[in-house]
């Protein structure tokens, strides 16, 4: 099967080189064509403790909120020119809220709540 593939793929290439002249194409069409043959990588399964798990979510969800309220301190402010700042100071609340930027991820958390993970 693979000699057949590499037999059709030099053809491919012996005919653009006569006809069209593009050897530019060549390092394109070896590259396609090695990963063509490759097989396909099998995604890896990775099982985690509950209280590791939440952790982790319980960090993404804290990461986006102080994200989003950063940002909101600094939005629009810079249209005509970029800030001359090195740095900016995170905005660390007591109490959050949320916007735009996270309606849909507080939608999908209810649901996920209410109705468990098969829904998904």
């Amino acid at each position: 099967m693979a000699v057949q593939f590499w037999a059709k793929f030099w053809a491919v290439i012996e005919r653009l080189l006569k006809k069209h002249k593009r050897w530019w194409l060549l390092p394109l069409l070896f590259l396609t064509a090695c990963t063509a043959t490759s097989q396909p990588a099998t995604p890896a399964v990775q099982t985690l403790p509950a209280d590791v798990y939440f952790d982790k979510v319980y960090g993404a969800w804290q990461a986006t909120l102080v994200a989003n309220h950063t940002g909101l301190l600094h939005e629009g402010k810079y249209l005509d020119e970029p800030s001359g700042a090195n740095s900016i100071e995170l905005a660390l609340l007591e109490q959050w809220s949320t916007d735009d930027d996270t309606s849909i991820e507080w939608v999908d958390m209810h649901i996920l709540e209410t109705y468990g993970p098969g829904l998904f």
